[in-house]
Order: C-alpha cells, then structure tokens, then sequence
C-alpha cells in the first residue's frame, strides 16, 4: 500500500487493488477503538463511526481525493447497516452543510437455505430514493457477501435512469471484506457508460480490507458469510 496521509491521529493509504474504483485504507482513533475494543457498542458505537468519517472526508477533501458540493451531495441509506455510519451528521459535521439530500433503500439479506452458503435479499418493502439532478453518492455498509450492497445499488442505478438525472461520483465507507470494492468496481464502469459526467469512485476501507469466514476458515467459532 502507498501512503497518502500520515497524521499523529489519522493515516490513508492507497491499496494497490485490481479494479476501476480508488480503493483506501483510513485509521482514525475512532475506528481503532471500534475494532479494539468490545465495550464499544450502542450509542457509543454509531457516534463513534460518525466521527470517524467526518473526520476521514475533511481529509479527502483537502487531499483532493473526493470533491463534494452541499447542493449535489446526496447521502444513501442502505437500511439497516448504513445507518450505522451516521452519514448525514458525518457531512455535516465535516463540511458545516445543512441541505444535503437523503435517499433510502431496505435491502435485508438470508441464506437461500438454513445450511446455504447461497444468498437472497429478503426483504426490499422500502424505498424512498429521490436524487437531485447532479449527485456525488455518499454512502457505507458493513460488507461481507455484499449481497446487500449489490442489490442497493443495482436500484440505485436504475432509479438514477428512470428519473433522467445524473450520478457524478461515488464514496463508499466501509468496515468489511473484498467484495465492497468489487462491487463498486462494477458499478463504476456501468456509470462510467451511462453518464458522461461522471468522475469516478472510492472505496474507504477502515483499517484494513478484512477476509470473511467460509465453511474452511480454520476457526472454531465463527459464522461463514458474516464474521470479518
């Protein structure tokens, strides 16, 4: 990984990663506390996500790594994990905006089977997605499968070209395994030929690109498709 920022209190590297999307790592003292630390769960834990990505987007931005505007910032909720990163605060918090947009998407995943390893978006009742015009997408989700996430945007694209707006980039946060960036990866080449405007993607790893557990993994306690 090359080195982009080295701060007392945040670092970004660039990982060298194949695929279309610019794909980063960023530790905060934030999310070295979440991943350290147990006894950070509730309210503690959700606010302590907010702060690390407002913390980590003033960085892409002064580094130039990400160009946002408060009137075409669109923030996506994939519900529910999305909530966690607290997106909207964490905008706002970073940048001082206060109008921002907001979309919103279920997108609950389960196995195809109780012994699968295949699977299956199971509930998607919700979807409230008005974009503007213009949109720089924000969003982040805990990756895994990426079942979910595949789902959420596949919806996303497909509203974008129903409603005759455009998508200009996309920021994807992330606490998860490969498949976050390989997700996105696709997406951006099918934005890329959809929309002339658009500029690119990146993928925020915090604090590492983390392996899931399979049916192989040599771990006593686990569960395949979910633990990091």
């Amino acid at each position: 990984m090359k080195a982009i920022v080295q701060e007392q209190d945040l670092s970004i590297y660039e990982a060298d990663v194949e695929g279309s999307s610019r794909v980063l790592v960023v530790s905060t003292p934030e999310t070295r506390a979440i991943s350290n630390d147990p006894f950070v769960s509730g309210m503690r834990y959700t606010r302590t996500l907010s702060r690390a990505c407002a913390r980590t987007l003033r960085e892409l931005a002064a580094n130039g790594l990400v160009s946002l505007n408060e009137d075409d910032t669109t923030v996506l909720h994939v519900l529910r994990g999305g909530l966690n990163f607290g997106l909207r605060d964490a905008i706002a918090d970073a940048f001082g905006w206060n109008m921002h947009n907001s979309a919103f998407i279920s997108a609950q995943r389960a196995r195809k089977s109780p012994d699968s390893e295949e699977w299956i978006i199971t509930e998607s009742a919700y979807s409230k997605i008005h974009l503007c015009k213009r949109n720089n997408i924000v969003f982040g989700d805990v990756v895994a499968t990426g079942t979910s996430l595949e789902y959420a945007l596949k919806r996303m694209r497909e509203s974008a070209q129903r409603d005759g707006v455009t998508i200009e980039s996309v920021v994807f946060f992330t606490i998860g395994g490969p498949r976050s960036h390989e997700i996105i990866s696709e997406l951006d080449k099918d934005l890329k030929k959809l929309f002339p405007s658009y500029r690119g993607s990146v993928v925020v790893f915090f604090e590492g690109i983390f392996a899931v557990a399979s049916p192989d993994s040599p771990l006593s306690i686990k569960i395949p498709g979910t633990d990091l």
